[in-house]
């Protein structure tokens, strides 16, 4: 989960949703697996299989439903950093 040049966690979720909130990237299914799962030592993006974890289907359905704002975790996590 962390990034070995600067030891800063969830990079791939940080990154993925700023382009969301900037708009240059939309949120769609592949935006969601990437964002909520690349950070995970699980996540194999070369595998067919498409498994979805109860992480993954929670996540995606408050950020869908309001209930989690991009925003907010942003920020959260940024104050974790300091």
């Amino acid at each position: 989960m962390e990034d070995g040049k600067n030891g800063r966690a969830f990079v791939h979720f940080t990154r993925l949703a700023r382009e969301v909130l900037e708009g240059r990237r939309s949120l769609d299914d592949d935006t969601f697996r990437e964002m909520l799962c690349s950070d995970c030592p699980f996540y194999h993006p070369e595998d067919e299989e498409n498994l979805e974890c109860g992480c993954f289907v929670l996540l995606k359905n408050l950020i869908q439903k309001g209930g989690l704002d991009l925003r907010q975790a942003l920020l959260a996590l940024d104050e974790r950093q300091r």
